[in-house]
Parts: structure tokens; sequence; C-alpha cells
């Protein structure tokens, strides 16, 4: 049955905006003035229900849809420069010169296993090195490199995931915090100390929406995992925390800049460990967010 309804009232926070039609509320959307987790009244319904839940809404986004499909790109050309130099480990080094900086890597003295530059990553089509292996360690706590990325070294047959690598296993780059003379400076410090906090969370990126539960927070960002396994570090997406007993609910605008490596994926849905950080929180929100954090790392 067709809703006859053309304006809606929506409810964020405590505030009743509006009333709105589909195409306004799609702009405020699009300006992130609204959510797609903020309640709309239903008319035929006599109720508020989310946004993203509406027919009339849903019906107009889809009949905005484009119509012809985007050309296809060719391959973006290889990276001719390092960017910076080796804070990381000393540079990425362009795709077509691999072969070079192999046959360097295998010619260069050999120093120690940990500062040796030997490893080389390879990101979607691009691949740099060299790195020593403290590099690689570094590169992945600064979210330069991903554990799902590729590596090899002289003497592998192939490439494989870094995860899947046992020099990069958990357990061993924990071993590298309890050594004493630790010079490479490694480890780098977060800025907010994450604690646990156990909420479900609404994860959508005003095109589709996803379940996800955190697991930990922190007044920066929250750990969290969602079942869909196809975002990316660098995506920005708005999630919705629901309420719990001792903090309100709040919306957040966050960048995810982690994503854990799961190797039984199954398929667009499964499940997936990220990080996100949040970019932008309403001050209100903010304000509880933070004071909450700060009192749960001062109880810790």
């Amino acid at each position: 049955m067709t809703n006859a309804q053309t304006e809606f009232f929506v409810s964020k926070g405590e505030q009743q905006l509006g009333p709105w039609t589909v195409q306004e509320l799609a702009a405020k959307v699009g300006s992130q003035e609204i959510a797609m987790t903020d309640f709309v009244f239903d008319d035929a319904k006599n109720d508020w229900i989310a946004l993203y839940e509406c027919e009339a809404f849903q019906s107009y986004m889809r009949s905005q849809k484009p119509k012809v499909a985007p050309p296809k790109k060719a391959a973006p050309a290889a990276q001719t420069e390092a960017p910076k130099a080796d804070s990381l480990a000393k540079a990425f080094a362009p795709a077509h010169k691999r072969e070079e900086r192999v046959e360097q890597a295998a010619a260069a003295p050999q120093s120690t296993e940990k500062t040796s530059q030997e490893w080389f990553v390879q990101k979607g089509q691009h691949r740099y090195g060299p790195f020593t292996y403290l590099g690689v360690i570094r590169a992945l706590q600064e979210k330069t490199v991903y554990e799902f990325d590729l590596c090899w070294k002289n003497g592998m047959n192939e490439w494989i995931r870094i995860a899947e690598h046992p020099e990069f296993a958990p357990e061993k780059i924990r071993a590298l915090t309890s050594e004493a003379n630790n010079e490479e400076q490694v480890f780098t410090q977060r800025q907010h100390a994450r604690v646990g906090f156990e909420t479900e969370v609404l994860v959508h990126d005003n095109r589709s929406v996803w379940l996800g539960r955190a697991y930990e927070g922190s007044a920066g960002g929250s750990g969290l995992v969602i079942e869909n396994a196809t975002l990316v570090p660098g995506q920005t997406v708005l999630l919705h925390f629901a309420q719990r007993d001792d903090l309100p609910a709040f919306n957040a605008l966050c960048e995810i800049v982690g994503k854990k490596f799961t190797k039984d994926v199954r398929d667009a849905k499964s499940p997936v460990q990220y990080s996100v950080r949040f970019v932008k929180l309403d001050a209100q929100a903010e304000a509880r967010v933070q004071k909450y954090f700060r009192a749960q790392q001062q109880a810790a």
C-alpha cells in the first residue's frame, strides 16, 4: 500500500524538527544535519520509526539511484617517488622498482633480523619496500599498512597476508613490548586509553544499515564487531550507540582506522572486527562521552 504521507516530523535527541518532505530529509542526511537512525513520525503507523525504515524515504532514495554505470578506470599509475623518509621503513618504493629493491635487500649486509631491510608489502596493485621487520610493525601500529595486506621477503615462495605470517603473530608482536631496550620506538601510544565498553551499535553509510556491537571504547573512538566484511580503513560511517544504564544513546560520525584480518569470512555479512575514530559528535553527546570514559579510566 502506498504511503500518502508527504511531510515528516523528525525526532533528534530531545528536539522535534520539521515537517520536511522526503527530498528535504535526503538533503539533510547528506549534510549530516540528521542521521538515518533518527526517528520520523509515520502517520499510517501512528508511531515513531527510524528514518531508514521509512518506506516513503526508501522509495525516494531508490528513485535517485544513477541509471548509468560509471566508466571503467585505468589502473592507477605507480608511485614514482617515496612519500617520506624512514619514519616507517625508509620509504615506500614504487611498484616498478620491486626487482631492483629485492636485489638490493638481498645483497645488503644483514646487521640483525630486526633491522635488516628485507620486507616488502603489497597494498592493492602496488608494492612497497624494503622495510625492516620493526618498520613493518611500526607501519601496522600507525595504520600505514594493515594486517590483511600482503608481505614478502627473500626466501619466501609467495606473498601472504601479514596476519598469516608467523613473524607477525599477535604473541610475537606483544613480546616486543617486554624488551628492555626498544630504541626503535615501535609501539605508538594511544591518545585515549580504551576500556571495556559493550553496547549494541547501528552502522550506516547513508545507503545501507548494518548491526554491530562495541566491545571497547574511549573518548576518541571504539573497537567493535560489525556484520559487514566489506568496510575498509579510511571509510567514513555514522554509528548509533544504543543507550546503556550509565550512558545515554549517542551518534558519532566515525572514520574506520583498523580492520582485523578474518580468515573465515564467508560472505559480505560476516562479522569483522574494526577500530573507529570519532570524527564528530554533537556538543552535548561529546561532553557526556568524555566524562563517562574519564571516569571509567580512573576506575580501571
